[in-house]
């Protein structure tokens, strides 16, 4: 693929996942849109790489993967701690962070 396909696929993962987040009020969905828009970032960063024959923005994208990873593995154990104490998951729901 070329370096304009894979851009637009990019842009295409990252407005998907923005409109996921100004959409939908569930958390569990605004999480898993974060996701795609952090994807979106990362495929963009080695499109560029790939373009300039870098290995600098692999190591950056590689970065930025573990980064995504941790990031879901502390948001789904919020969710499940806010699941287990309350029934909603509902972003509309969560005013403070305090329990």
């Amino acid at each position: 693929m070329s370096a304009e396909h894979l851009l637009v696929v990019a842009a295409g993962l990252f407005a998907l996942g923005a409109a996921g987040a100004l959409v939908r009020r569930n958390l569990l969905v605004l999480l898993l849109s974060a996701q795609l828009m952090s994807a979106a970032g990362i495929l963009a960063c080695l499109t560029f790489a790939r373009l300039h024959g870098d290995v600098q923005g692999q190591l950056l994208a590689l970065a930025a993967i573990a980064v995504a990873a941790v990031q879901l593995l502390v948001g789904v154990s919020l969710l499940v701690a806010r699941l287990r104490n309350r029934s909603s998951v509902d972003a509309d729901d969560v005013s403070l962070l305090k329990w």
